[in-house]
C-alpha cells in the first residue's frame, strides 16, 4: 500500500477517535497563538487591554492614502490577548499574529530611559478621523543627542477613544506620516 495512501487511512480512522475522546469545548480554555510575550501587569490593569473586546480594531494609512498597519483583535482571556497585526510589504498585506500575557513586572526604569533621549512636550488639540471628533493629547518629541539634536524628531497623537495605545497620527522626521483612518473600540470610555 503506497505511504499517501497509508496516512490518508490513518488520519480517516484516528481523528474521529481523537475528537471523540477530547474535552468539551467549553471546557477548554482558548490557546494563545504563537508564542506568548509577557507584558507588565499595569498594561492590563491600568491600559486599554483589560476593556478590550473581539473585534476592536485600528487602520493606518501612510500621506499617499495608502492602509500601512492593521490591528485587529483575535482573542481576549483572563490578562490574555491575541492580537493580528497585519504589515504592508512588498505590495501585501502579511498577517502576524502575536499573543500578550499580561502577567509581569513594570520595568522601574522605563521613563528615565526614554527620558534619556528625547525631550516631550505635550499639548491638546481635537482631530476629526471616520467621522469622529476625537480629544487628543500631542506629544512632541525633541532628540537630545545626534545630528538632530533639539529638532523635533517625532510628533504623536493620542487619543483615549482609539483601541491599543490610542495612537491616532504620528508623524515622524525619517518614517513619514500614518494616519488613523478607520476604527472600533467597542468599550470606549465615556468622554
Amino acid at each position: 500500500m503506497p505511504a499517501a495512501l497509508r496516512t490518508a487511512l490513518f488520519l480517516a480512522l484516528a481523528l474521529p477517535l481523537v475528537a471523540a475522546t477530547a474535552p468539551p469545548a467549553a471546557a477548554q480554555k482558548p490557546r494563545p497563538v504563537g508564542n506568548a510575550q509577557k507584558q507588565p501587569k499595569s498594561m492590563w490593569d491600568d491600559g486599554y487591554f483589560k476593556d478590550a473586546a473581539v473585534g476592536d480594531f485600528v487602520e493606518y494609512v501612510n500621506a499617499a492614502g495608502k492602509v500601512v498597519q492593521r490591528k485587529k483583535v483575535a482573542a481576549v482571556g483572563d490578562r490574555t490577548a491575541t492580537v493580528v497585526l497585519s504589515t504592508e510589504s512588498g505590495g501585501k498585506m502579511m498577517e502576524f499574529p502575536n499573543a500578550y500575557v499580561f502577567d509581569g513586572p513594570d520595568d522601574p526604569n522605563r521613563a528615565a530611559r526614554e527620558a534619556a533621549f528625547d525631550d516631550v512636550s505635550t499639548r491638546e488639540e481635537t482631530v476629526k478621523v471616520a467621522g469622529k471628533e476625537l480629544k487628543c493629547t500631542v506629544k512632541e518629541f525633541k532628540s537630545k543627542f545626534g545630528p538632530n539634536q533639539g529638532q523635533v524628531t517625532r510628533t504623536e497623537w493620542y487619543s483615549k477613544q482609539v483601541p491599543f495605545d490610542g495612537l491616532v497620527k504620528s508623524e515622524h522626521k525619517r518614517l513619514g506620516t500614518m494616519t488613523l483612518s478607520k476604527f472600533q473600540y467597542k468599550k470606549a470610555p465615556k468622554e
